[in-house]
């Protein structure tokens, strides 16, 4: 059976391979998170649908959707990857 809970905490847990082994290399040529964030959100797009993603968020309480007009409208895959990745690397 699938459960988000387990597979949010593992996500937040989890770092690309690439984005790891480069870590102190854009550390020291004066890079940012923001190139490990990238990765990791490069990472999370490959390797989750959409249903996934929105699973985790919500696991993790992270807002789904919005209101337009009146309406509910979910939010795109983009979005929600960015936000995760701005909860495990926080500016």
């Amino acid at each position: 059976m699938f459960d988000p809970f387990k597979l949010a905490s593992s996500i937040l847990n989890q770092e690309p391979k690439a984005a790891a082994d480069s870590i102190s290399g854009a550390m020291t040529v004066g890079g940012s998170k923001s190139s490990v964030k990238s990765r990791y959100i490069k990472f999370l797009n490959k390797k989750y649908n959409l249903d996934e993603i929105r699973k985790i968020c919500i696991a993790r309480r992270i807002k789904v959707d919005k209101r337009y007009n009146g309406k509910k409208v979910f939010l795109k895959k983009a979005s929600l990857l960015k936000k995760i990745a701005d909860l495990k690397y926080p500016n």
